[in-house]
């Protein structure tokens, strides 16, 4: 069985792997002792395709393949927009310093309460800001902050220029690229177990020949996307 994309593409091969037959199903048409002409299309199929080992193994080693260029470059770039927003913010002065005047305020609200005299705050409190409001309703403490640092601290008010991948980064879902690198690492173990199959045959396989050239490269390649992921 040769590892032939252009003869059978992505959307083909998957069709392909949804119309093999079950084990039980090639037994049954193989047990046929008549002329194989006579029978229909699917059992000929069935007959055609059924003889070839580990067929459904093979046919999903080379859709992993070949998607796999495309999702790892997915990944890498989700993982990339995350870094360099977390560049941004680690160098972001004015967004530290708007983080010290939230906490400041917030201490001087809950003056007198367990909460004043706070080191710090859960970024999950920032919500917050919005839903403290003035004595008369009329505004929030987050148009308080931003009154207050348009005409004291310009730096601070536009903090957020100095944060360019953060709108990229806040789209990227980090429980889908865990998710995606899963995939990559199942579909390494996938390959790696059916050249373990074919070992003894190789050298008469052309598959294994194309899978075993994959398998290292992709193999090296998920590895370094775990540890970008970590």
């Amino acid at each position: 069985m040769n590892v032939d994309t252009h003869k059978l593409p992505y959307e083909k091969l998957r069709a392909l792997l949804g119309a093999i037959p079950t084990p039980e199903e090639y037994e049954l048409v193989s047990l046929f002792q008549g002329d194989k002409k006579q029978l229909g299309h699917p059992e000929q199929f069935f007959l055609e395709v059924g003889s070839i080992p580990h067929l459904e193994q093979r046919l999903r080693c080379m859709l992993f393949q070949m998607g796999f260029d495309s999702k790892v470059e997915d990944v890498q770039n989700d993982i990339t927009r995350v870094a360099n927003a977390v560049h941004n913010v680690k160098g972001c002065k004015g967004f530290t310093q708007m983080l010290e005047l939230i906490l400041a305020v917030g201490n001087y609200l809950n003056g007198g309460t367990f909460k004043g005299g706070a080191f710090g705050f859960k970024l999950e409190s920032l919500s917050k800001i919005v839903e403290t409001r003035s004595r008369d309703n009329q505004q929030t403490l987050l148009h308080y902050l931003a009154q207050y640092t348009r005409k004291r601290m310009i730096s601070v008010y536009n903090f957020a220029h100095d944060l360019p991948d953060v709108e990229a980064a806040a789209r990227v879902s980090l429980s889908t690229v865990r998710q995606d690198v899963g995939e990559l690492k199942k579909g390494n173990v996938l390959v790696a177990r059916q050249l373990e199959l074919m070992e003894a045959s190789h050298d008469k396989d052309p598959f294994f020949a194309a899978m075993k050239k994959f398998s290292s490269y992709s193999g090296n390649l998920v590895a370094r996307v775990g540890e970008e992921m970590e």
